[in-house]
């Protein structure tokens, strides 16, 4: 994937040891694993339980990098060549285009017909490239449309921009997807949203 922007994290170092995070982008980590998604989603556990192949390969990338700014390196042209093993199906990108696209307000229904599939097989496609439902993806992209332009005095207008019906909707969905309050979100919010690299 291609660079995006830096992230400025607080230095922690003399409390704790260094840590390397990747996020990736819908569908990302299936096209590096080739692993149905639905069973890791809100799971947390080691990478070598996940995948001893990529835990191993990481590692060693960790351990030959005299520098961060070659462990980045090593690690974004290891992750370029690794994500070519298992490619998205067309209808898959159609689908998230789509929902990307509506900034998530769009009908499911609509979205299965529109990639000539059934509602059924959306569904599967999404267990298994996403680990979300096609309706829990478009939510998502629906709250993350909003956070990308928020203030606090803008809440109410991002809100129902967004396609929420009053400011209780919009504060249960939003805790339903990112397990904080929108208040405490705003409060709480730091850098890290501000990633280099996603794939």
């Amino acid at each position: 994937g291609p660079m995006q922007e830096l992230v400025i994290q607080e230095n922690d170092l003399e409390r704790s040891s260094p840590r390397f995070f990747i996020e990736f982008r819908p569908g990302g980590l299936y096209q590096i694993s080739g692993k149905p998604m639905a069973p890791y989603m809100n799971k947390r556990e080691a990478l070598s339980a996940f995948d001893h192949t990529i835990d191993h390969e990481l590692r060693t990338l960790y351990k030959n990098s005299q520098t961060y700014e070659e462990l980045i390196q090593s690690c974004n042209t290891w992750m370029e060549e690794r994500i070519q093993l298992h490619s998205l199906p067309a209808r898959m990108i159609h689908a998230m285009n789509l929902i990307e696209q509506a900034k998530g307000n769009i009908s499911v229904d609509h979205v299965a017909s529109s990639c000539h599939i059934s509602m059924r097989q959306l569904r599967r496609d999404f267990s298994i490239y996403i680990g979300l439902s096609p309706k829990q993806y478009a939510n998502v992209t629906r709250i993350n449309c909003i956070i990308k332009e928020l203030s606090e005095d803008e809440w109410i207008t991002n809100a129902l921009a967004g396609g929420f019906f009053d400011q209780s909707h919009f504060n249960k969905m939003f805790k339903q997807v990112l397990g904080v309050s929108p208040t405490q979100y705003i409060h709480n919010v730091d850098d890290f949203y501000r990633e280099l690299y996603k794939f």
